[in-house]
């Protein structure tokens, strides 16, 4: 055994068994490459339209414009972080909830991720291009995201389980009687 490391030793050094790793790690995040690569896209045009934007509005108001190194950094943390949860909510997805088919966890927090973006890039078009599209564009979007997964019910949802103390009961209308599941309006789109 000793002979085999000594010849190992030999032939590899700390940085190819550091290139080994870092490839081995790669390989291994195979499947999420895409991701990584779309939200770094998303990233990188909404920082350009930003930087684009404010310049314009800038020069619209004859002010001095500066590079914003605090935009900057909060850009590479944005892709940090993004990327990190990326890589969580797969490992989720994978290895932790593997009994689950078709949970998409990754997928699902990437496509949260662009959509903000683009939300952001249709601004910063507004800004640079003062055309009415990119004004309403971002409104008709959410109302348009708002009814195709009825994120309203979900927050209600949320607000009524949050609210819940430990028997199942709205904690402000125990003593009222009324309980928040026999609601018939619950899923009505007009409150």
């Amino acid at each position: 055994m000793e002979r085999f490391l000594v010849i190992v030793g030999k032939f590899l050094t700390s940085g190819k068994f550091a290139f080994g790793l870092i490839c081995s790690l790669w390989a291994l995040l195979a499947p999420i490459h895409a991701l990584f690569y779309f939200c770094f896209a998303f990233i990188l045009v909404e920082y350009i339209t930003w930087n684009v934007a404010d310049w314009k509005v800038k020069k619209r108001a004859k002010a001095m414009c500066k590079f914003d190194l605090g935009k900057a950094q909060g850009t590479f943390w944005t892709l940090v972080l993004v990327n990190i949860g990326i890589l969580w909510a797969w490992s989720l997805d994978v290895h932790i909830l593997g009994f689950l088919p078709g949970m998409y966890l990754a997928e699902f927090f990437a496509a949260f991720f662009s959509g903000i973006e683009f939300l952001k890039l249709c601004v910063n078009a507004y800004d640079i291009t003062q055309h009415s599209f990119f004004k309403f564009a971002p409104k008709f979007f959410k109302d348009k995201m708002r009814h195709q997964i009825d994120f309203d019910e979900y927050v209600d949802d949320a607000k009524n389980d949050h609210a819940k103390d430990d028997h199942g009961v709205s904690a402000g209308l125990e003593q009222s009687g009324h309980n928040p599941e026999d609601d018939p309006n619950k899923y009505d789109s007009k409150n």
